[in-house]
């Protein structure tokens, strides 16, 4: 739990640089949002680089943290958003599903619904 809230406090804050004893280099980020697949530490990248492109703010919190089976963890929360071309804001929930190796992330799954993180995590509300 700690990795993933330092990691979004770290994202929060704008800082986008890769922790490499936090994330894998053969990470793989799966977008449900976008249906695209993000691989190793160029992917990672992408995505975040695609997210600010799109988004003048966006801020994540998590309000609750389940384990989940095959070493995941499941955190429950939101993610409050400004388009930067519209400038609407809202918040979106979200659901985000951690896959660990030798402790760091090696993948990590959006889900723009909580039923759907709980499903794809194995887990029931």
């Amino acid at each position: 739990m700690e990795i993933v809230r330092r990691t979004f406090e770290r994202w929060n804050a704008g800082q986008r640089d890769i922790d490499p004893e936090v994330v894998n280099p053969e990470i793989v980020v799966i977008s449900a949002m976008s249906s695209t697949t993000y691989r190793g530490f160029d992917g990672l990248r992408q995505w975040m680089a695609e997210i600010d492109d799109q988004f003048g703010d966006w801020g994540l919190s998590v309000d609750e943290f389940r384990d989940a089976p095959d070493a995941r963890l499941l955190a429950l929360g939101k993610v409050h958003i400004r388009g930067r071309s519209s400038g609407v804001e809202f918040d979106q929930p979200m659901g985000w599903l951690v896959t660990f190796a030798e402790g760091t992330v090696i993948e990590l799954t959006t889900f723009p619904d909580h039923a759907q993180a709980l499903d794809a995590a194995g887990l029931s509300e």
